[in-house]
This record gives structure tokens, C-alpha cells and sequence, in this order.
């Protein structure tokens, strides 16, 4: 019954979502735990598509980052938004994607500093979001998520999207 683009299906459901946190976030440098637990709401009623070895590793995941998010929130690095949405959009990723996921996020966030940094020093911002000191780190993390399966793809060399 399993077919290779099934646990791609809950990611597609949630590209919408992703991309409006992403919005809200470079507009008000704030995450919404009403838009988390709407992106939560959307990993439920997906769950009917993923079998349970699946839907297992991406709850681990998430626990996992989500762990280490409080930490990082804790010394202060990332905001607590930040923490709790990298976290729910785990769930999305599918298992076999996870290192694709980390290298993307990690080449969001460096594209986003150095945008922000040309945006911050030539004051293109217009009164926006990126006027304030702190790094919208929700089109990171969005993109990181959607571009995850196509990263992993290139990391594994192989013809398929789901290893």
C-alpha cells in the first residue's frame, strides 16, 4: 500500500503553512505558537499516510531537536518560536531526508545572514521586520524543510527522492 512518494505527502500538505510562517516571520520577527499548533493540527491529519517505522523516526527526530533547541534557547542563541517550529517541521521531513533537511537549513541560515547583512547595512528594509536586531530564522527553516528531500537526493546520488 506504501508507495515511494507517500511520506512526501505530509510536507506538500504543509508547504502553505511554511511558507506563510516564513511571511510572518520577516514581517514581525515573531513566530506564533497559534500558526505552531496550526502546522501541528496539519502533521495529525496526515498521519493516516504514514506507516508507523516512518512516523516513528520523524517523532524521535523532532523530540530530539526539539531538545536540543531548549538548549540552544537556553544560552540564548535562537528565540523560543524558533525552538518550536524547527521542531514541527521535522515531523515533516520524511526519515530518509533528515541529513538533506540539516544541510539545507544550514545553507538557508547562511543566505539569510548574508542577505540580512547587505539589507541591514545599505537600510533597504523600508521599516520592516529586518530593521530590528534578530534573525527571521522561518524562511530558513521552511525552505530547509521543503528543499530537504531534493538535498538528500544529491547527497545519495541516486535517481529516486526517497532513499
Amino acid at each position: 500500500m506504501s508507495s515511494s512518494w507517500q511520506p512526501l505527502f505530509p510536507l506538500v500538505a504543509a508547504a502553505p503553512m511554511l511558507l506563510y510562517m516564513a511571511y510572518e516571520d520577516l514581517r514581525h520577527l515573531r513566530i506564533s505558537n497559534r500558526n505552531v499548533l496550526f502546522l501541528l493540527g496539519i502533521f495529525a491529519g496526515c498521519l493516516l499516510f504514514l506507516e508507523w517505522p516512518e512516523l516513528g523516526h520523524r517523532i524521535a527526530a523532532a523530540a530530539c531537536v526539539f531538545g536540543l533547541g531548549l538548549v540552544l534557547f537556553g544560552a540564548r542563541l535562537i528565540a523560543g518560536g524558533d525552538v518550536k517550529m524547527l521542531a514541527a517541521a521535522v515531523l515533516f521531513v520524511p526519515a530518509g531526508s533528515l541529513q538533506g533537511f540539516s544541510l539545507s537549513l544550514a545553507i538557508c541560515l547562511g543566505l539569510s545572514v548574508a542577505l540580512l547583512a547587505a539589507v541591514r547595512s545599505a537600510d533597504l528594509s523600508g521599516g520592516a521586520g529586518l530593521s530590528k536586531t534578530g534573525l527571521p530564522m522561518a524562511p530558513s527553516i521552511g525552505a530547509g524543510a521543503l528543499c530537504a528531500p531534493l538535498m538528500q537526493h544529491f547527497l545519495n546520488g541516486t535517481t529516486g527522492l526517497i532513499p
